[in-house]
């Protein structure tokens, strides 16, 4: 396990000069089955998102991926099956890789097939995903302040950290991760005792 450097991001709101812009809803697509993820797939101008289909922590079979158009219209519903409770997706080498509870599910691409389960020991809660410039991948567990690493088919610890405070979002920017801590002192209900932030985790120390 690496020796990280961890530091909180400040995000300042309702400090600029200048008036917020307002987002509108372009399309809204239905359909799905408790859609936790929604990634775009740049090299097949698509979106491709991952339904639950049940609870989000039962390994259940129930899980599955879809794939959107640009404009929100269903291409393909059961894209991929086989999951459990499918979350955050991230691509890399031209294979999606799925967070699905306490195991990674590899996808190919080109076809939708699910080609492999990646058992990553001691996880609990697998969430959101993300991968770096060289290919790496990371997977975030929510439920034990802990950041895997995938580097092909190999999981391994790339930090544990009680900082971490429930990590749920992660994304690769530069040479390091930008993680959404969801707060201290997670309950059953998912409320926590203390409110979560942003974090930057150094990737490479």
């Amino acid at each position: 396990m690496n020796t990280l450097i961890i530091s909180a991001l400040i995000v300042a709101i309702g400090i600029s000069a200048a008036p917020a812009a307002e987002a509108a809803e372009l399309w809204r697509a239905t359909g799905l089955e408790q859609p936790e993820s929604a990634l775009f797939d740049a090299a097949n101008n698509r979106i491709i998102v991952s339904n639950i289909s049940g609870n989000p922590g039962d390994a259940d079979g129930n899980g599955y991926l879809s794939v959107l158009s640009l404009d929100g219209k269903t291409v393909t519903r059961h894209w991929t099956d086989g999951m459990d409770a499918p979350k955050g997706m991230a691509i890399s080498g031209g294979k999606l890789y799925v967070a699905d509870i306490t195991k990674v599910r590899i996808v190919d691409l080109a076809s939708g097939k699910l080609v492999a389960s990646i058992a990553v020991p001691n996880a609990v809660f697998l969430n959101d995903m993300t991968s770096d410039q060289s290919g790496k991948v990371y997977v975030t567990d929510m439920l034990a302040d802990t950041i895997y690493r995938i580097d092909g088919d190999r999981p391994e610890l790339f930090v544990k950290d009680a900082i971490l405070a429930s990590p749920n979002g992660v994304f690769a920017d530069g040479n390091r991760l930008i993680v959404a801590s969801w707060g201290k002192g997670i309950k059953p209900d998912f409320s926590t005792a203390e409110p979560g932030g942003l974090l930057s985790v150094d990737i490479a120390s």
